[in-house]
């Protein structure tokens, strides 16, 4: 296998890995971009003007964490409002 080959192998092999959300729970907001790609700086305008979610914090750490019941509304939302 040549180099190129298998760098389009690689690519094949992330562009198939599949984004699921647990039932419940929290996810990181990376897991949540790959979901909703959209850049980090445009996910926080929006954060701000309160259309997409804001993280919880783990008390005494600087975790944040987005609940997934927040993100599933949210691509609800988006599905809906896209359709429209």
């Amino acid at each position: 296998m040549t180099q190129t080959q298998a760098q389009q192998t690689d690519i094949r092999v992330i562009e198939a890995q599949e984004v699921v959300l647990p039932r419940e729970g929290f996810v990181r907001l990376k897991d949540v971009l790959r979901l909703i790609p959209v850049s980090e700086s445009t996910w926080y305008k929006h954060q701000a003007a309160g259309v997409f979610p804001r993280p919880v914090q783990i008390p005494g750490t600087t975790t944040k964490l987005y609940d997934v019941a927040d993100i599933r509304a949210l691509i609800t939302r988006i599905r809906t409002e896209g359709a429209a």
